[in-house]
């Protein structure tokens, strides 16, 4: 008995230093509302190398409103191309009117196959008055069979 209750022991350990086990334990304590603890999961499977604990990260900073920290997280995660990170960063600049980076980060998210993010850029380009481009959003958006 004692030896399997070893073996269980070090299954266990095996399994939560693997940084998938703990981005996900993160989700779990976000979830019961426990976001101190979810941010100490993120960062150690951050620390492995688990690119959607760097983007989930930057998700609790930006509710948290520390939006310096959500920044650099979503950065981390989209050089990693991890495309929901560069669709909020898109999303983030261009809450700051910084356009040229919201359009920067949204084509990214889209040639990581995230289609519906040419409504974004069509209406980016229809407020900047680039009609031409805009257009073009929404075909594409038309031939994908995406409503918008």
């Amino acid at each position: 008995m004692k030896v399997f209750l070893i073996f269980c022991l070090v299954v266990i350990i095996y399994y939560i230093r693997k940084p998938e086990v703990q981005n996900h334990l993160g989700i779990i304590a976000l979830k019961n509302g426990k976001s101190d603890i979810a941010e100490k999961h993120w960062i150690r499977a951050s620390k492995r190398g688990n690119v959607e604990a760097l983007y989930n990260l930057g998700n609790l900073y930006n509710e948290k409103n520390l939006l310096n920290l959500a920044e650099q997280f979503w950065l981390l995660a989209s050089e990693h191309g991890y495309k929901y990170a560069q669709y909020n960063l898109g999303t983030f600049y261009a809450a700051q009117k910084k356009y040229d980076l919201a359009e920067k980060y949204w084509k990214l998210a889209i040639k990581q196959g995230m289609k519906e993010e040419f409504i974004n850029l069509a209406e980016l380009y229809d407020n900047e008055g680039r009609y031409d481009l805009a257009q073009k959003c929404f075909q594409i958006l038309e031939e994908l069979n995406i409503e918008f």
